[in-house]
This record gives C-alpha cells, structure tokens and sequence, in this order.
C-alpha cells in the first residue's frame, strides 16, 4: 500500500449498511479501487465475519454476496495488531476501533455507532495521546472525500 493513502478503519455497523445497499457501500467501492487504505484487526475482522449469523442481516443479504464481499476485504485490507489497548468508549466492544486507528494512524473512523461519534468535537475530531483523527459518519466521510 503507498503511502499517501487516506487510511481508514470502519465499524461493522458500516459493513452491514454497504451489504444492505446503503452509502456506505460506495466506501468499500473506493477501498476495492485502492483509493482507501482499509485497516483492520483480527478483532474487527472476527466482528465482521460473524454479522451473517444475525437474524435481521442473515433474512436481507444473500450469503454468497456476504462472503465474497468478506473475501475482498480480507485481500484489500492491511491488518495491525494494536501494539495499545484503550479504555475509552461508553460501550467497551467499541475500543477496538479506537485501538486500531491509533497502532495505524488512521485519518479516520467511520462509524454509525453513537457510542464513537459522541466522542468527537464540534470539529468531528477526537485524539488519542498525540494522534488527531475525525469520526465521521459514511455520508460524511463521502462528502469531504468527494
């Protein structure tokens, strides 16, 4: 992956909203045309594999589309242990993002967990010891990348 990249780590929720045909799938779009640089986990990654198991995802997204979709991230991604574990959102499943954008230094977190964007300023920043990066939502995100 060059350098130079926009970096990004992306909830599961945002997963699940491109799998039904949401905007976040323009994301994954960019992320396949090498435009983004995924970050992942294995934690995020293991969070992601099992979202076919719930009922209301299983019902709506074939399951084929489901896991080819997973294999292409899988391919895309570049995957980090975090070399810190934080303790800082409300909803502690939640930390593994924030874990994943500090090892990576990622620009960005793109969520639609309240959880996470109740964590920004009024700039939709949020820092980490000497890390600054933005929660966006994925319209928001969309519309600043352009």
């Amino acid at each position: 992956m060059g350098e130079g990249k926009i970096k990004v780590v992306v909830d599961s929720n945002v997963f699940v909203n491109a799998l039904l045909g949401g905007k976040s799938k323009d994301i994954f779009k960019r992320i396949d045309e090498g435009c983004i640089e995924l970050i992942l986990s294995d934690d995020i990654f293991a969070e992601y594999s099992v979202l076919i198991d719930y009922p209301k995802i299983k019902e709506r997204v074939d399951s084929l589309l489901f896991y080819s979709l997973l294999y292409e991230i899988y391919k895309k991604a570049r995957f980090l242990e975090p070399n810190e574990q934080f303790n800082i959102c409300r909803d502690k499943e939640d930390n593994k993002f924030l874990d994943a954008v500090y090892t990576s230094k990622a620009d960005y977190l793109i969520t639609l967990d309240k959880d996470l964007l109740d964590l920004r300023n009024e700039n939709k920043e949020f820092q980490i010891k000497e890390h600054k990066f933005k929660i966006l939502r994925p319209e928001e995100f969309l519309r600043l990348i352009g």
